[in-house]
């Protein structure tokens, strides 16, 4: 079975499983590296097996990779969030519905950089950066219009969207920046949350 992406192995027979990835261990350099951060930044990384969610990724991927006849887009982004909220993602995956941000559309957010988090995670008692693993496939730029506020059901403020979920023929959207800063993901199947780093309070 295919492993997720840095992982160095993952064990079918054990359904859920958080290990301790060990400082100075080529996973722990990879992961420095794929952040950007110093060492001295992070608190500490977990690795993430939880073989319900990546077995319903790799059927996503596969299906994508199908219906655009090739590469699914692959790729790491970053989530911040509370640690409590972090290990029940890690347990039961993302949730659409619990998404709040709506500026660029309906589904989980992700950022392109691991420091491009850092501002959403002021307010967090214990922040915390979620690594994923995105099956992206096929994605368009989405946009904002500032000047229209709009509400959601439990009265959440934010600009409207030019699109509130991916065009015909489309999987994802993201910001429309030269730096795709801001993706958005419609399906929780497709983002595999794969490692937990806890970073240290300032």
């Amino acid at each position: 079975m295919n492993k997720p992406l840095l992982h160095p192995s993952i064990s079918s027979s054990k359904r859920f499983q958080i290990e301790h990835v060990k400082v100075g261990s080529e996973e722990h350099e990879s992961i420095l590296k794929l952040t950007q951060f110093q060492a001295s930044f992070i608190d500490s990384i977990f690795r993430i097996s939880n073989m319900k969610l990546w077995r319903a990724y790799l059927k996503q991927r596969s299906i994508i990779a199908k219906r655009i006849d090739g590469d699914p887009h692959e790729q790491h982004l970053f989530h911040m969030t509370d640690y409590p909220n972090a290990e029940r993602i890690v347990n039961s995956g993302f949730q659409v519905f619990c998404a709040k941000a709506l500026s660029f559309g309906k589904g989980i957010y992700l950022a392109n950089t691991a420091k491009e988090t850092l501002k959403y995670g002021e307010s967090f008692q214990s922040p915390t950066i979620i690594i994923t693993q995105v099956c992206i496939g096929k994605a368009h730029p989405n946009s904002s219009d500032i000047t229209k506020i709009v509400y959601s059901p439990d009265g959440y403020a934010y600009s409207k969207p030019r699109f509130l979920k991916p065009r015909r023929g489309y999987d994802a959207m993201h910001s429309n920046d030269l730096e795709k800063s801001i993706w958005v993901i419609p399906s929780a199947a497709r983002v595999y949350p794969s490692y937990v780093l806890r970073l240290r309070k300032k």
